[in-house]
């Protein structure tokens, strides 16, 4: 049996790639058991002070004001890891979904990117070669 993506809409399969790349990005968030590596740390330790207080303008860590991180990342995993905290998963992994959802609207929209650039199926394998990439996700 052949798949043929040529009778799906451009929407329709970047719709397609994000599904596949975010279950891709969270079988590997949530089957590879390891702890934070490089400053995850302390942006964990960000996210759940900035979670505690949502009213904070600039998130902290360990109490002192952040200020060369812009507020919109701690916006943004904060309301994630207020969303999914009651799962029962690693903190870790807690941490890593909001990456997976933005890396496969990457994905999706370089997907789309490289359709109008270029071609069908020259976005495919763009789609695919980005979506593979070991860094795209931590």
């Amino acid at each position: 049996m052949k798949f043929n993506l040529s009778k799906f809409s451009s929407q329709k399969t970047a719709s397609f790639f994000f599904i596949i790349s975010f279950l891709f990005y969270l079988f590997v968030i949530l089957y590879a058991r390891f702890g934070f590596i490089y400053d995850e740390g302390f942006y964990a330790l960000m996210i759940s002070e900035f979670s505690k207080d949502p009213s904070m303008i600039i998130p902290t860590l360990t109490g002192i004001a952040v200020e060369w991180k812009p507020p919109l990342f701690a916006w943004a995993y904060s309301i994630f890891y207020i969303l999914l905290n009651w799962l029962p998963i690693s903190p870790e992994s807690i941490f890593r979904i909001p990456s997976a959802v933005f890396s496969a609207l990457s994905v999706s929209f370089l997907y789309l990117i490289a359709e109008k650039l270029y071609d069908r199926k020259t976005a495919i394998i763009t789609a695919f070669l980005f979506m593979s990439t070991p860094s795209l996700l931590f």
